[in-house]
């Protein structure tokens, strides 16, 4: 049922959005600047490949953060539910204990998304204090010790203060990167670069859904309890690297565009 909830969902918010948004049409400045163009036999993937060696530094520089950070997520994402499963619940396969295991795994799920959700109300304000970096460079790292918090809770309720934890970083994972990013980058090729950072958040997803289970197997005995420590390592060098490398220095400009890119 939860995946037709899911699918319902989805198609929900599509069709809302299609009947509900009214599309802006070019003027004619515009339409004939699109009809001068020559036709692009790549469909687009060759602007792609020529921006790519034409990134702004602090792209790469925030990309590396990225790449950190979301493996600590997939770590979360995929590892939780077997993790406290044989820590917290001692359940084994088709017990009513993994049943129990699977369900409050759900709702810690729910409660960090909940912290993040509030916690964004919060992020708004404060950031106007410290800026950017200095927020995400301390949200990863409440989110570092709310990984590594996990292994060390013995019972369920303990994991609500690890979710908490993770949420604040939650908060933070979803804005303040392009935050930082947003005054960097060419207002022409806006768009298609903010594509490109995009990209910083699926290749750490791909390396690690197709390298985490052989490493974890090889080098941590098979335990997924273990993926917690792994996540909340990289949780903790992608905080490092923001404080560290990251050259986003506050200015009355960028204040403006990443109050706008935040909210």
């Amino acid at each position: 049922m939860s995946f037709y909830i899911g699918s319902v969902a989805f198609i929900g918010a599509v069709l809302w959005t299609v009947f509900s948004t009214k599309e802006i049409p070019p003027d004619e400045e515009e339409l004939a600047a699109i009809r001068s163009r020559k036709f692009d036999w790549t469909l687009g993937l060759g602007e792609i490949v020529r921006l790519i060696g034409h990134l702004p530094k602090r792209m790469w520089e925030l990309g590396l953060v990225q790449f950190f950070t979301w493996i600590g997520m997939f770590c979360l994402w995929v590892y939780f539910s077997p993790a406290i499963a044989g820590n917290v619940f001692h359940a084994r396969g088709g017990t009513l204990e993994m049943e129990a295991s699977g369900a409050w795994a759900g709702f810690c799920f729910a409660m960090y998304n909940a912290v993040c959700f509030l916690f964004s109300f919060v992020l708004i304000r404060v950031t106007k204090f410290t800026g950017p970096k200095l927020m995400h460079t301390l949200c990863l790292a409440v989110g570092a010790f709310g990984l590594l918090s996990i292994p060390l809770m013995t019972g369920k309720f303990g994991l609500l203060f690890s979710m908490t934890c993770i949420g604040i970083a939650w908060s933070s994972i979803l804005s303040m990167p392009y935050a930082m990013l947003t005054p960097a980058l060419p207002p022409d090729k806006f768009g298609v670069m903010m594509g490109i950072f995009n990209l910083f958040i699926v290749i750490p997803q791909v390396i690690a859904s197709s390298l985490l289970g052989y490493v974890i197997e090889l080098f941590f005995s098979g335990k997924p309890m273990n993926a917690m420590i792994i996540g909340g390592v990289c949780f903790a060098i992608a905080s490092i690297i923001n404080f560290v490398i990251v050259t986003y220095r506050r200015t009355a400009i960028d204040d403006t565009v990443s109050k706008f890119a935040t909210h």
